[in-house]
């Protein structure tokens, strides 16, 4: 797959190729994620997508390909990776992780806070200048702001990594299979996140092993590309 027009590009990989262990396990990987579109990778279990997501946010090195940025944009600052199974300090609590992403995504405003503000800040707007109302209320998650994340469902897990989306937006999404085990109330915020999130220029790359689980919850007037894990020759793209 490649961009029709360069200037809408935001990110391309060309010819992508994952090693572990002495077994291949992707090769051949080009596409192109352009501003305002979906990529949307559909494969069975086991065949690559996770791994791949992972070579694009930095998180693990690819064997061999080329990765290529939009001038201007940086591989870690200008995207933004929600795995399949978020990862958390699950001792911690929800309004302990909120805190956590504005410290890492919003540093300047937090820093005029000299501590984590209570609980009451996230459901009352006019007692900080963060967006911490906004990030509890749109997944609704108001009412667990004082559990543990160990305690939560994976759906309510889920939905507290996609937080991260609204208070650090950035050009590019790597979303992981990311309608599974979220409720109706979770897809439907999250479809119109991707709809805002790609007028606003924004790209994204999606997976899934079943594209039934996607065209339910995709943007209904969104230009998606559809794609799999498997090897084509160069004359077919």
């Amino acid at each position: 797959m490649t961009s029709s027009n360069p200037k809408e590009m935001l990110f391309a990989c060309h010819n992508l190729w994952l090693e572990l262990n002495g077994e291949q396990i992707f090769a051949g990987i080009t596409l192109t994620i352009n501003a305002g579109k979906i990529v949307a990778i559909v494969d069975n279990n086991g065949s690559g997508k996770t791994l791949l997501l992972e070579v694009i946010a930095g998180k693990r090195k690819a064997s061999g390909g080329r990765l290529l940025w939009a001038e201007g944009l940086r591989p870690r600052g200008d995207l933004r990776y929600i795995s399949q199974c978020p990862r958390f300090f699950f001792w911690r609590k929800v309004h302990q992780q909120l805190w956590r992403f504005c410290v890492r995504h919003l540093p300047e405003m937090c820093a005029e806070l000299k501590s984590a503000p209570p609980i009451s800040a996230f459901l009352n707007p006019a007692m900080t200048n963060l967006p911490l109302t906004a990030m509890v209320n749109f997944f609704g998650m108001s009412r667990y702001l004082s559990s543990r994340i160990y305690r939560l469902s994976t759906g309510l897990k889920k939905r507290l990594a996609l937080v991260e989306l609204l208070v650090a937006p950035a050009p590019i999404w790597l979303l992981d299979d990311p309608f599974a085990l979220l409720d109706e109330h979770g897809r439907e915020q999250l479809k119109w996140l991707m709809e805002a999130h790609l007028r606003n220029g924004g790209g994204i790359l999606i997976t899934a092993h079943s594209r039934g689980l996607l065209e339910g919850g995709l943007p209904k007037d969104a230009c998606v590309e559809w794609t799999d894990m498997r090897i084509y020759p160069e004359e077919a793209r």
